[in-house]
């Protein structure tokens, strides 16, 4: 097996935090012919999130899930027989879908009269609780089950 001519590439290059990226190894000899047989242990590093349990297909391939919860680019090296693999793969991690667990929503006056008014602010995150930092579409709906009335919402792109 050869270190320099083994290659690591991704299903996508690009994942939600909430998503994941299939990492496939491709062992090759010297003169970069597949190897179609095990060609030793594979490790992966990612530099940000995780790659889970590396499997040897016994084929020349191995595959692994890439995964994240921090935004940005996560770079994946690796071993094969214990050298380091010249190939790199980079997987761009972006945020997730709204969630409703980890979003938050926050009065700037805790308590008000009945001619005082406050404002709420909702802050949506992923599930990571990453911030999101442009729209992400309109709110349906604020309601207070106080009796109280409450005025549109408006997006501010953050």
């Amino acid at each position: 097996v050869s270190a320099a001519q083994t290659t690591i590439t991704s299903n996508t290059g690009s994942i939600t935090t909430d998503g994941s990226a299939t990492i496939t190894v491709q062992a090759k000899d010297q003169f970069g012919n597949d190897l179609t047989e095990s060609g030793g242990t594979v490790t992966l590093t990612p530099s940000l999130g995780s790659v889970g349990t590396v499997t040897d297909n016994n084929n020349g391939t191995y595959a692994a899930t890439f995964t994240s919860g921090t935004l940005g680019t996560a770079n994946i090296t690796g071993t094969i027989a214990s050298n380091a693999i010249t190939d790199t793969e980079n997987v761009s991690v972006t945020i997730g879908a709204p969630s409703a667990v980890t979003s938050t929503l926050a009065a700037n006056d805790s308590s008000i009269t009945a001619d005082e008014t406050a404002t709420v602010t909702l802050q949506l995150k992923d599930a990571a609780g990453n911030n999101y930092t442009a729209s992400a579409g309109n709110i349906v709906l604020f309601s207070t089950t106080s009796g109280a009335s409450m005025s549109g919402a408006t997006d501010n792109n953050d």
